[in-house]
């Protein structure tokens, strides 16, 4: 059995969300925009699971055999929620690309009803904050996105982020009430089973 990453579950939720408004959606701008959105998103879904991702990636956003890539659709669409589905995955594109800064401002201008789409948006920015070694930012961003909505998935995904993070900033407290959280609300979770050895660790780096 295979555990799918958040950039295969995010895939399929886009994918989803994008399949549900072509049916739905009747204004003319839109259905061409979702039209275009679909083949990037192919590359994208592609090269989530390629050994060779990169070129991929490239092909999702500047776009190939003769259709736009994400970041057309947003120059060509914008306002439309189609561009606002392509800023979400720009913003994917370039975190699995290094490119952190671009990936940080592509997400920032993502807005989602989708409780597990806004999370994993939320918690990317941290992602990115932690990888440009900015761990303020990034303690701030995985507290937004454990807090924007209570499930399963994410909330101990981002709590867990938070405390590792936090014991790295001083935020011993905050952490070990994390990891504390995770353990009373989410002991089905992943995440629980690592809880253990990190309390350790911060309590003793806070005694």
């Amino acid at each position: 059995f295979k555990q799918k990453t958040a950039y295969e579950i995010s895939a399929c939720l886009v994918g989803s969300e994008m399949c549900i408004r072509d049916r739905y959606i009747s204004d003319p701008k839109e259905k061409e925009a979702i039209s275009e959105l679909n083949k990037a998103q192919y590359f994208f879904e592609m090269a989530i699971v390629s050994n060779q991702p990169d070129s991929l990636f490239r092909l999702a956003l500047n776009g190939g055999e003769g259709k736009y890539g994400f970041l057309d659709i947003v120059n060509e669409y914008s306002g439309t929620k189609a561009a606002n589905l392509a800023n979400y995955s720009i913003g994917m594109s370039y975190l699995n690309l290094k490119e952190y800064d671009n990936a940080i401002i592509y997400l920032e201008k993502f807005k989602s009803d989708d409780i597990l789409l806004q999370s994993i948006s939320l918690g990317t920015i941290g992602d990115c904050f932690s990888e440009l070694n900015q761990p303020d930012e990034a303690f701030e961003y995985y507290q937004k996105a454990f807090k924007h909505d209570d499930n399963i998935y994410t909330t101990p995904k981002y709590l867990f982020k938070a405390a590792l993070i936090g014991s790295e900033i001083g935020k011993y407290k905050s952490s070990i009430n994390f990891l504390n959280r995770i353990k009373e609300e989410f002991p089905d979770s992943y995440e629980s089973s690592l809880v253990e050895v990190q309390l350790g660790r911060i309590e003793n780096l806070n005694n």
